[in-house]
C-alpha cells in the first residue's frame, strides 16, 4: 500500500497500551469512559471565556444572555455549580448592584 511521504505509521502500537490488559478491558473502558454520567469540567478557563460579561445595561438582553449560558451549559457538559461560579465572575456593573 502507498503512503504519502509525511505519513508516520507505527508499527508498534505496543509501546502504548499495557501489556497485561486485554481487548475486552480495553472495550470496556472505552465504553465506560464514553457513557460515563460522571462530568468533570475540563478547560474551565477556555469555557468560561465564552461566555460574555453581563454589566445589567438596558441595552443588553438578560434572557439572551442565560440562553446562550444555558447553551454552552449542555454543549460542554458543564455542571451547574461550575456554570454558576462562572456567571459570577462575568457580572459587573450595574448587574452587581441589582
Amino acid at each position: 500500500m502507498a503512503t504519502p511521504q509525511n505519513l508516520i505509521i507505527n508499527d508498534s502500537p505496543e509501546e502504548f497500551l499495557p501489556t497485561n490488559i486485554s481487548i475486552i478491558e480495553l472495550i470496556a473502558a472505552t465504553v465506560d469512559a464514553v457513557t460515563s454520567t460522571e462530568v468533570t469540567v475540563r478547560y474551565p478557563n477556555e469555557i468560561s471565556a465564552l461566555i460574555r460579561n453581563f454589566s445589567g445595561k438596558q441595552d443588553e438582553d438578560v434572557a439572551n444572555w442565560f440562553e446562550r449560558i444555558e447553551q454552552k451549559k449542555n454543549v460542554y457538559r458543564v455542571p451547574e455549580e461550575a456554570i454558576m461560579l462562572m456567571i459570577t465572575n462575568k457580572l459587573e456593573g450595574f448587574a452587581i448592584l441589582k
